[in-house]
């Protein structure tokens, strides 16, 4: 995904979840599942949502290392 390219203000769908999404749609992060997901410039995303991004990668190492 390279982040430079997403429209400013639109929901990037990185983070959004099923369950939080009318529609149904699955986020990147659900999409890659145990795969890889390349995110290609990052530092160009709004500063909440790299922090947003960061925290979720954070959470979801921790439930691996948990082995959830």
């Amino acid at each position: 995904v390279n982040c430079a390219l997403l429209p400013p203000g639109d929901d990037p769908g990185l983070l959004r979840t099923a369950s939080s999404d009318a529609a149904g749609r699955m986020s990147s992060l659900e999409l890659a599942d145990s795969g890889t997901l390349y995110l290609e410039e990052v530092h160009r995303l709004p500063e909440a949502l790299q922090e947003s991004l960061a925290s979720v990668l954070e959470n979801m190492n921790r439930q691996r290392e948990k082995g959830e």
